[in-house]
């Protein structure tokens, strides 16, 4: 990403779990690449866990 380009903050749900996933995945570009994956699969993981807790109530 060049230097005049801004990056848009992560969106704000309100649950702070998904909220630092969301952040973490914005601040994705600051990473090296070989991480991107593994990020990428964590912020997943946090979020088909947050979704799956939903379906039981």
């Amino acid at each position: 990403m060049s230097d005049d380009e801004s990056t848009e903050p992560a969106p704000v749900t309100g649950d702070p779990e998904v909220d630092m996933a969301l952040t973490r995945l914005a601040g994705i570009e600051d990473e090296a690449l070989d991480r991107h994956i593994e990020i990428g699969e964590a912020v997943h993981g946090t979020l088909r866990g947050r979704l799956g807790g939903l379906g039981g109530a």
